[in-house]
């Protein structure tokens, strides 16, 4: 809205930018094939006997909620969607003890289907709440085939085996595949071919498509790749230039966006005649349901006032001793005081609280409490605490108290759709209270192995 008002939509610099991490911000594709994938939407191998309850797609951010309540009704994206009755749950290739808010909910949601199934190279959170674990290998423990970035198309990579499977580990299609077979189902689902095989049909297939149309990168016999096991695509200078919405500002009749209009949309009729309360048709700023000095919400707040300061605003970006939750059990030592998660705390804050750099302290919200390691310092503004998010969750007893003992974020923030629209996560922003831990700090144990 605010790049339309100024006129800079279609302009070189200038506009906006979106997904930059993905290489869309201004790089030009490569000029080669890209690359297929597995079919992932098939038809059912066998006749289904059960009927499926409730809608077949629900929000990601609303996993929680759907585990906990089958047959719940909400509003999404202008329909009404019903949540269907899980019973089993697989997960591979995530750690939503780590991404979902709210963890202690969560972990309650977590028991209530009949088994978790979790295919997973680390012990984890998720992996430690799990009925069954399947230790899946690591990239480097198999071979696979990826493309260079996503939109930008740079190339190929043939990524080769370092090392042997460590532990029994399989890799996701041996997991898969073995899964299949058990259940008569392997034919279908392989189609006949074993991982290497699909790697060489993936890759025959775009060498297929490069020849018959015409592109002007055209890809190698399969043993020549092999042999490289890299193809870097050329970029045409033509694409070099390329202004996003250029087209568009210059005529935009002949060249209409995709929207209701065909052009900005800064009031839309759709959204506005969906009614959402808490989604306006237009750019707004909505109060956080918990913010520093938000009167509405005063009763929660007074929950979290103590004698000690009051309530401060937590936030939880990301760390960059990690990815995500990533490599946390490697690179914990950066970012941790104490053997914990480090908590930042502005010197008048803390001195009110009677904490300094290094002690462990207690972070709590309405949901949640965690144990942390203090910093004092002026990089965070007073009334403001940070925690960064990824921190693996180690949830223990303490004194009688249900505490995360290693400091995970999302202990302490909201499970609450962002709109009835997107049925986003919000889970950056929480009000919490800090004090001081002055019993007998627990041993953090969520980076070795489980008892059994």
């Amino acid at each position: 809205a605010l790049a339309a008002a100024l006129g800079q939509i279609g302009l070189p610099g200038g506009g906006i930018g979106t997904n930059y991490h993905y290489c869309n911000g201004g790089c030009p594709p490569g000029t080669g094939p890209q690359l297929g994938q597995i079919p992932s939407r098939v038809p059912p191998a066998v006749p289904v006997v059960h009927p499926w309850k409730g809608s077949r797609a629900v929000p990601v951010a609303r996993m929680a909620d759907v585990l906990a309540h089958p047959g719940k009704v909400i509003a999404w994206n202008g329909s009404r969607i019903e949540y269907p009755d899980v019973h089993l749950v697989f997960w591979a290739g995530g750690n939503p003890f780590a991404h979902h808010p709210d963890t202690r909910r969560l972990e309650e949601a977590w028991r209530r289907p009949d088994a978790v199934i979790v295919a997973e190279s680390f012990w984890n959170a998720t992996a430690r709440h799990a009925d069954i674990v399947l230790p899946a290998s690591t990239f480097l423990e198999r071979t696979d085939i990826t493309p260079i970035g996503t939109y930008i198309n740079d190339g190929i990579v043939l990524m080769k085996q370092a090392i042997d499977p460590i532990g029994g580990s399989k890799s996701d299609y041996a997991i898969f595949s073995a899964l299949a077979r058990r259940l008569g189902l392997e034919e279908p689902f392989t189609e006949g071919l074993t991982e290497a095989e699909w790697i060489r049909k993936l890759y025959e297939d775009a060498r297929s498509r490069s020849l018959a149309s015409g592109l002007k990168t055209l890809l190698p016999k399969w043993e020549s790749f092999e042999k490289a096991g890299v193809i870097l695509y050329p970029h045409e200078k033509k694409n070099e230039g390329y202004v996003a919405f250029a087209d568009f500002r210059r005529d935009p009749e002949a060249h209409p966006l995709k929207t209701e209009t065909g052009k900005i949309v800064l009031y839309s009729e759709r959204i506005a005649s969906l009614g959402y309360a808490d989604c306006p048709p237009h750019p707004a700023y909505l109060k956080p349901y918990e913010a520093y000095g938000n009167a509405e919400h005063a009763a929660d707040a007074a929950a979290l006032r103590n004698p000690e300061g009051g309530y401060l605003q937590l936030v939880s970006p990301k760390s960059d001793a990690r990815l995500h939750s990533q490599l946390n059990a490697v690179t914990f030592r950066k970012s941790q005081i104490a053997g914990r998660e480090i908590c930042l705390i502005n010197p008048a804050d803390a001195s009110l609280r009677n904490i300094a750099t290094g002690d462990v302290i207690r972070v709590s919200s309405l949901r949640g409490a965690i144990l942390a390691g203090a910093v004092v310092t002026d990089s965070v503004r007073p009334g403001a605490v940070v925690v960064h998010h990824g921190g693996w969750f180690d949830p223990q007893k303490v004194e009688g108290e249900a505490l995360d003992v290693h400091g995970s974020s999302n202990v302490l923030t909201p499970d609450d759709p962002a709109s009835s629209l997107s049925c986003g996560n919000i889970a950056s922003t929480a009000l919490v209270q800090v004090s001081k831990w002055t019993g007998t700090a627990p041993e953090v144990k969520v980076f070795e192995p489980p008892e059994n």
